[in-house]
């Protein structure tokens, strides 16, 4: 569930993990878990706009450190941490402890995804492709690694490659990734795909697509205007951002 992302899955991993910790309450991998799922929550909410995330950074933080001083050896908290300090801007910090933590579990997909997002960040798109790279060997039916693959691909002029890549994000995924499908659309455009990349933009407002809504609106508004679909466009544009949280 945590891994399909939402906020509706996010709460049924907790769920889960409450009745373990019901069952167990030392059980340190349980709390170390827990940790993502807060971490998560923070995640998407600040990509929603306009949502307070200090209540979510503050379980963070107490479900690393329980996780951590139940079980020492554990990296999982700690990169838990290290993605809540990138969350906080607390950015040099950030960055020395996701290289410890990639020092003890090099092969873990998840560590690996998530300093790629903190290399992003930071502007070093060359290092996050290595890093997304080695991801997609160990994990190659997450989602969101070949989705977040595709950005990066697509920042680094590489379209064919960030089309593709977005594309298998989008098959992934149980009932697809909206977000997916939009950046696979811009990748598409500017790979010289015209017609495919207007179908594209246009099937991100499919009912069924609306799962996860945040930005897609934007690549797929650039797609149509770039095809001078201006009122199509528009009425997409005006139509989401009546969505959005009004101090967004």
């Amino acid at each position: 569930y945590w891994n399909q992302r939402g906020e509706l899955n996010f709460d049924r991993a907790e769920s889960l993990l409450q009745r373990a910790l019901a069952l167990e309450p030392e059980f340190a991998r349980a709390h170390a878990a827990l940790a993502d799922v807060w971490l998560m929550r923070a995640t998407y909410r600040q990509l929603g706009g306009g949502f307070e995330v200090s209540r979510e950074l503050a379980q963070l933080r107490a479900s690393t450190s329980r996780a951590s001083e139940l079980d020492p050896t554990l990296v999982d908290p700690l990169a838990a941490r290290a993605y809540g300090l990138m969350l906080e801007n607390r950015r040099t910090e950030a960055g020395n402890l996701f290289a410890d933590v990639l020092t003890r579990a090099p092969d873990n997909p998840t560590f690996l995804y998530w300093r790629a997002l903190y290399a992003m960040n930071e502007g070093d798109f060359p290092a996050a492709q290595r890093d997304y790279a080695k991801a997609r060997t160990y994990d190659p039916m997450s989602f969101i690694i070949w989705q977040n693959s595709g950005e990066c691909s697509l920042v680094l002029g590489r379209y064919e490659e960030a089309a593709a890549q977005a594309a298998r994000g989008h098959e992934v995924r149980k009932g697809g990734f909206v977000q997916s499908v939009a950046t696979q659309a811009v990748a598409s455009w500017l790979a010289g795909h015209r017609d495919a990349a207007v179908n594209l933009a246009r099937s991100t407002r499919l009912p069924e697509l609306q799962q996860l809504p945040w930005i897609k609106a934007a690549y797929a508004v650039w797609v149509l205007r770039q095809a001078g679909h201006d009122a199509e466009a528009l009425t997409y544009a005006n139509d989401d951002l009546s969505t959005l949280p009004a101090d967004s």
